[in-house]
């Protein structure tokens, strides 16, 4: 065991050398990497700088979008309104077209039951009243009552009879 203290006493000064060195090592170690990293920190803090105004433009881009979409939903509403309106023209500009159809077929019906009847023969004071009698111009923009008299299968080819129809405005 003695020889071991005293192999000990002669190892020390060299094993202390060799820890000093270690650690000189791994100080400098350190330091470098710290230098590394404050370098590193640099150009992260370069990037952030850039993407800082990357960002607020995007965001000047996404509520300009939002103002966009707000006015193409308005857009979209007047649309909807506009069409509305011009539905409600339509079914008023259909009504006021197909009245006078509506009297004109109410006449020539009128016209037709007078000619028949006249053309058979029965010229009777009824047949010359119903030709004469006037059309009440409320009665002429509604649909006719009663249809028109049909004609019997033989007289249906004749050329003498006359329909008006009203096509619905488009």
């Amino acid at each position: 065991m003695e020889s071991f203290v005293a192999f000990f006493d002669l190892i020390k000064p060299l094993l202390l050398a060799l820890l000093i060195a270690a650690g000189v090592w791994a100080i400098a170690e350190v330091a470098l990497t710290i230098r590394r990293l404050r370098g590193t920190l640099d150009e992260v803090d370069k990037s952030v700088a850039k993407v800082e105004p990357l960002v607020e433009h995007a965001t000047l881009t996404i509520d300009a979008l939002n103002l966009e979409i707000m006015r193409l939903d308005q857009i979209l509403e007047d649309v909807g309104e506009v069409t509305d309106v011009a539905t409600s023209a339509t079914s008023v500009i259909s009504s006021i077209a197909s009245g006078p159809a509506n009297a004109a077929n109410t006449i020539a019906g009128k016209l037709r039951g007078g000619i028949k009847a006249l053309r058979r023969g029965q010229k009777s004071q009824a047949a010359l009243e119903q030709v004469a009698k006037p059309v009440e111009p409320a009665a002429a923009l509604e649909a006719p009552a009663e249809p028109a008299p049909k004609a019997e299968p033989a007289e249906s080819k004749k050329a003498d009879s006359v329909v008006i129809e009203a096509s619905p405005a488009k």
